[in-house]
C-alpha cells in the first residue's frame, strides 16, 4: 500500500454500544434534528464507515464520480434500513 501512497486507518464508535443507553444533549439544534430525522439522529452511536479518497486531478475526479454514479442505487439499497427495529417504528424512510 505504501508504494501506492495509501495508508489504512480505523476510527468509529463501538459496534456493541446501545444508542438508548447514551445521554442526549438538550441543545436546540439536536432537538430540531431529532424531530426531523427521528431515529436517524437517535442512533448516531451505531458503528459506521466512510472512506475519504484524495484525487490529485479535478478532471480525473469528475470522471471517477461519473462512473460511480451508476452504482448509487445499489449502494443506497445496501445502506438502507428498515423502518421498524425491535418492534417499534424508527422514523427511517
Amino acid at each position: 500500500m505504501q508504494e501506492e501512497g495509501l495508508s489504512l486507518i480505523s476510527a468509529g464508535t463501538h459496534p456493541t454500544s446501545f444508542w438508548n443507553d447514551q445521554e442526549k444533549t438538550n441543545q436546540e439544534r439536536f432537538i430540531e434534528l431529532e424531530q426531523e430525522f427521528q431515529d436517524v439522529i437517535r442512533v448516531r452511536v451505531l458503528f459506521g464507515l466512510h472512506i475519504h479518497i484524495g484525487i490529485e486531478s479535478k478532471e480525473l475526479a469528475i470522471k471517477l464520480i461519473n462512473q460511480l454514479r451508476t452504482w448509487l442505487p445499489h449502494l443506497l439499497a445496501l445502506s438502507s434500513n428498515s423502518p421498524f427495529w425491535k418492534g417499534r417504528f424508527t422514523g427511517i424512510k
